[in-house]
């Protein structure tokens, strides 16, 4: 089985939650309650819509006595970004994404299996619809750019009014004049 990624991600062994927190799962959803989770048998992962979040929710875990990374690698619990993955080697955890579709973890040497999503997830309404990688170039009959908010560009869908948010690293060179 995988685990969903969306936005910023805090996955954690599963092993590692039942050793740790009394009440398991359960229990350490109570700490972070804003965070959209989901399990399979062996990850358990927590989604964040913003950075300040997932680290106050590390912190909680470091509290637990979970080892977070070393400085050099993910230990217990990895920090998975939805477009660029894990920002540090992890001897434990594979991530995948594809444009389109939603990025998935999973734990590695077991199969990816079917993909665990939150309870009342839908891809429609999904920040993996809204939000990611395209492979070439956007037809601009379609999306017109609407700004920019750091390293992303937005743009808006001409046929469903809603905004696409692109990593600047996934789109092609603007031609200089």
């Amino acid at each position: 089985m995988s685990v969903l990624i969306e936005g910023i991600n805090v996955v954690i062994r599963r092993s590692a939650v039942e050793a740790r927190v009394p009440d398991g799962v359960d229990g350490l959803a109570e700490a972070a309650a804003e965070a959209a989770r989901c399990a399979d048998t062996h990850l358990v992962r927590f989604g964040f819509l913003d950075g300040e979040s997932a680290d106050r929710f590390l912190e909680h875990l470091d509290q637990l006595g979970f080892r977070i990374d070393d400085g050099n690698q993910f230990l217990e619990a990895a920090v998975v970004d939805q477009v660029y993955g894990l920002p540090l080697p992890c001897d434990w955890l594979e991530f995948d994404s594809a444009p389109g579709e939603p990025a998935f973890c999973w734990l590695k040497g077991e199969p990816r299996g079917t993909l665990v999503v939150p309870e009342n997830w839908r891809f429609e309404h999904s920040l993996s619809r809204r939000f990611g990688r395209i492979a070439g170039e956007l037809d601009p009959a379609r999306y017109r750019r609407v700004g920019r908010e750091g390293d992303l560009e937005i743009y808006e869908d001409l046929e469903t009014g809603e905004q696409l948010f692109l990593t600047r690293a996934d789109l092609p060179e603007e031609p200089h004049p």
